[in-house]
């Protein structure tokens, strides 16, 4: 897990964008580390966007979740 983090953290900038905002201090959009993620989204949900961020060809991937909110990972 630690050499897919440190790969995800050098080729992508992550952004959060929660559904409910109240819990995370009303922000409504801030970025996350690959290693922190799982704690937003759950690690299952988290570990399936690393795969698809690496498996994609655009610069920007888009992953959106019902209950937490949006996951955006833009190339560097």
């Amino acid at each position: 897990m630690k050499n897919i983090t440190k790969l995800i953290n050098k080729n992508f900038r992550i952004i959060f964008q929660p559904n409910d905002r109240d819990r995370f201090n009303g922000r409504r959009r801030f970025g996350v580390g690959a290693g922190q993620l799982h704690k937003y989204i759950g690690e299952h949900n988290a570990n399936t966007s690393f795969e698809k961020a690496l498996e994609g060809t655009d610069d920007r991937f888009v992953r959106r979740l019902r209950k937490e909110g949006s996951v955006t990972f833009y190339c560097k």
